[in-house]
């Protein structure tokens, strides 16, 4: 049997869903054509998440998470270090800014497409950029950076632009650009 019909009917509709919302948007992404090509009835979307906003909510959380897992394991697995960690962020941002599936970061699309900062899509993408940021502090101060605070903003703004900027351009060049710098900043702050 065909793996995707073997999985539970909410559980096609939450990866239809993220794959959906990430690759033409949330509003443009109407729940019939989700619902077909998830192969479901229309009661599975209510039964399991009561509303398309809520389903929303669920295939951002799922987006969040796998996409932290990916980026943390590659990281482990190419450093050992919280300074190799940070450098290696570049190098899967280059990996995924260079694979057929980028279409630039879903949380900012999320963000822009719920541009009201009390709408829970948006608060859920305002969230996890606050992890991420949470997440490369700790790094920053693990690896003994002076000013971790300020290292942070300037990291995040590179990681941001550089994932941005290969989006729009479609080069990957920003990612090589922004991981010189993170170095060149980092020999700086230690």
């Amino acid at each position: 049997m065909h793996e995707a019909m073997t999985k539970q009917p909410r559980d096609r509709l939450l990866e239809k869903a993220v794959e959906l919302f990430y690759r033409d948007g949330c509003n443009a992404t109407g729940i019939d054509r989700l619902l077909a090509e998830a192969g479901v009835a229309k009661m599975t979307l209510y039964k399991n998440f009561g509303s398309k906003e809520n389903l929303l909510l669920a295939a951002a959380e799922r987006m969040r998470d796998t996409h932290h897992a990916r980026m943390r394991e590659w990281m482990d697995n190419r450093a050992g270090t919280a300074r190799g960690k940070l450098m290696a962020l570049f190098d899967f941002i280059d990996h995924w800014v260079s694979s057929e599936d980028f279409y630039g970061c879903p949380f900012i699309h999320v963000a822009t497409e719920f541009s009201d900062p009390d709408h829970p899509a948006h608060r859920a993408a305002a969230g996890y950029k606050r992890e991420q940021y949470a997440w490369f502090h700790e790094l920053a101060t693990e690896a003994g950076v002076s000013d971790p605070d300020r290292f942070t903003d300037r990291f995040v703004v590179l990681v941001e632009g550089a994932v941005a900027l290969s989006y729009v351009s479609g080069d990957n060049k920003p990612v090589a650009t922004a991981r010189d710098m993170v170095s060149e900043l980092i020999d700086q702050m230690t």
